[in-house]
């Protein structure tokens, strides 16, 4: 563990509570023989925790800036929890639950970001080789690219909802199936070639552009 202010330990299965108004910094969990978890309840707050084997939940009112999610690495946005800056690399999950919000998250070849129904990510990169799996998702804020990532939707009437003045970015190589994107006011532009784009309802697209 790095430097912790206010951070209770329980020494039991390598377990960290981050608290009321606590500070867990540069925090390390790998787990091996035993369970590595990082629970970050409401005001506490989790800077640059590197997850490998291991999982961190960021519940109601907890905050984490700067994970970085290695092999088995999962991090949990609960409802009304967020995390800004994630790292998802190789073999690490990004899950963000109803009313949970991931902002700034970039996702590595390898990694996955899984949003649930009615979770918000706003300007979240990601890269080839990735995966974004959105369910009915509340809303895509600021500017999201995808590049080369296999984008996938729940059901065929699930909607994603890009707000006003969003752009969605689909670079080489994505592959985007199955979604239900209400676009009012939004853009949608596609660059760059060997995109597989089907199975795909568009509502009230204001602007769509291929380069």
């Amino acid at each position: 563990v790095g430097s912790v202010r206010g951070v209770e330990e329980t020494g039991q299965g390598g377990i960290q509570n981050v608290r009321n108004g606590a500070i867990a910094s540069n925090s390390i969990l790998r787990g091996s023989d035993v369970f590595a978890a990082q629970y970050v309840f409401e005001n506490g707050l989790a800077l640059g925790t590197t997850v490998t084997y291991g999982s961190q939940y960021v519940q109601s009112g907890g905050s984490a800036l700067k994970t970085i999610l290695n092999t088995c690495g999962y991090q949990t946005i609960d409802t009304y929890g967020i995390a800004s800056q994630t790292t998802v690399n190789q073999g690490g999950t990004l899950t963000v639950a109803s009313n949970g919000l991931a902002v700034d998250a970039i996702v590595n070849s390898g990694g996955t970001l899984t949003a649930q129904s009615g979770a918000i990510i706003s300007a979240v990169t990601v890269n080839n080789g990735a995966a974004l799996n959105l369910e009915d998702v509340n809303s895509l804020l600021g500017n999201t690219r995808v590049n080369g990532a296999t984008v996938t939707g729940g059901a065929t009437d699930d909607l994603v909802s890009l707000t006003s003045n969003t752009t969605l970015t689909v670079g080489t190589n994505a592959a985007m199936s199955n979604l239900h994107l209400n676009c009012e006011n939004a853009n949608i532009r596609i660059t760059g070639t060997a995109n597989t784009l089907g199975t795909i309802n568009l509502n009230n697209v204001t602007n769509m552009t291929y380069d």
